[in-house]
């Protein structure tokens, strides 16, 4: 699922919304690299909870394939802010 601004930042890189690829989420139409940088302009300094919540949800919701993906948003959102 996404919010506003999720749609909004894809709509600005160019990058289709994710309900047009069988509803399967940000996995299937962009690498874990440009989900950070459309969530880090979504969330700003909140980007990395944002990740970390989602992941949680897709574990929650038994979706290790979407938990991992969010995962390495979180990693590469922080590898960003460290260097």
């Amino acid at each position: 699922m996404h919010n506003p601004g999720d749609r909004l930042n894809m709509a600005r890189l160019g990058i289709k919304d994710a309900r047009h690829n069988g509803n399967r989420g940000w996995e299937s139409v962009m690498p874990p690299d440009e989900a950070a940088l459309v969530l880090s302009r979504a969330y700003a300094w909140l980007a990395g909870e944002e990740a970390l919540f989602r992941a949680l949800l897709a574990e929650r919701n038994l979706d290790p394939e979407k938990a991992r993906f969010w995962i390495g948003v979180y990693e590469k959102l922080k590898a960003d802010a460290e260097g």
